[in-house]
């Protein structure tokens, strides 16, 4: 029987079928969505997943948290201080690493805020975020971010009309060096891969420049030294749809949000890109779009407890629409079992 499988021997077929099947090749042949709704004064409905596979989502002021991984119910466990902030439109949300910390970009001209994750509150019972006591409010311009660690949050930002930029605030001193500057257009998504690597992309180039798109990595012991430049420094990965969001799944494959469709980069081809230099080709590329229409907006996020990587889609002050995909087959077998066998972010 299943139950009685060992978590070596769950994380065995799981290599097996991954080898035959691959994850990569079969993301978007199933897919399930489930909608929520945006408040005022929001546009979008972002979120990050806990260790435990539940989500938590934030629109407007509210902190959402699933009742049951996969649920797809979500109750008010925590509201932002109004003193902090009049009404967030939230750009990201994004736990650490060891699922201690919770790091909410509360959107344009606002903070970002961080609290711990024993500070959310009960459903019929949030907790409020009270400044200097709940969280922590830092007045930095964001746009999307990344822990590097369980107390370091690599930040893209920048002013329109200007070169974006990469910080990385310490959120126990405040500290918010930038770190990679020089990137000729907007701000993008940003990832780490299980080496410490940072991607990040350029959100609408101006011109002068990397394309919109562009996707670059830098290896660890460069962005910690810093001083870093965008358009000459790191690794070319790909041009992919506007870069909007990154993440990675469990396999090392990368995921990259933008219009229209849904990027994924195969974890193989980035070996060998790391290790030989070889560019990314075709076919190590593939789009899906799970919505259909072929002129959705797309960000992206993973979730390592259930396997799922999401699609996300805003109709703008209205609702959130989520589609979920897994590698084909769809099997609860996969991930009921720790992933032992799967690569995860590395994080010192």
């Amino acid at each position: 029987m299943i139950r009685q499988l060992s978590a070596l021997s769950a994380c065995a077929l799981a290599s097996s079928v991954f080898a035959s099947n691959g994850a990569f090749n079969t993301y978007g042949n199933s897919v399930t969505s489930f909608t929520l709704p945006i408040e005022s004064p929001s546009f979008f409905h972002t979120g990050d997943a806990l260790p435990d596979g539940r989500l938590v989502t934030v629109t407007g002021s509210s902190v959402f948290l699933e009742s049951s991984p996969g649920s797809r119910t979500f109750d008010v466990v925590a509201t932002f201080d109004p003193s902090e902030t009049p009404g967030a439109d939230p750009s990201f949300v994004r736990v650490s690493p060891d699922g201690s910390n919770i790091a909410v970009g509360l959107g344009f001209g606002q903070d970002v805020a961080v609290f711990q994750t024993s500070a959310l509150g009960t459903p019929g019972s949030p907790a409020a975020l009270t400044s200097g006591t709940a969280a922590t409010y830092f007045g930095v311009n964001h746009f999307d971010a990344e822990w590097a660690s369980n107390s370091e949050l690599a930040i893209t930002f920048g002013n329109f009309g200007t070169p974006a930029n990469v910080s990385l605030l310490d959120v126990t001193t405040g500290t918010n060096p930038t770190i990679i500057s020089n990137l000729r257009g907007a701000s993008a998504g940003i990832a780490f891969d299980d080496q410490g690597r940072l991607f990040t992309a350029n959100g609408f180039d101006d011109g002068t420049g990397s394309a919109t798109g562009d996707i670059r990595a830098f290896e660890e012991t460069d962005w910690r030294a810093g001083g870093l430049n965008f358009e000459t420094d790191g690794s070319f990965v790909a041009n992919l749809l506007s870069g909007n969001g990154l993440t990675f799944d469990t396999f090392g494959n990368l995921a990259v949000g933008g219009g229209g469709a849904i990027g994924l980069v195969s974890a193989e081809s980035l070996d060998d890109l790391f290790a030989s230099a070889d560019p990314v080709s075709g076919s190590d590329l593939r789009f899906i779009d799970p919505e259909g229409s072929g002129s959705a907006f797309y960000n992206v996020g993973s979730n390592p407890f259930t396997g799922e990587i999401y699609g996300i889609t805003s109709d703008f002050f209205s609702e959130s629409t989520w589609f979920a995909t897994v590698p084909a087959p769809a099997s609860i077998l996969l991930f009921a079992a720790p992933l032992a066998c799967a690569r995860r972010r590395r994080v010192a």
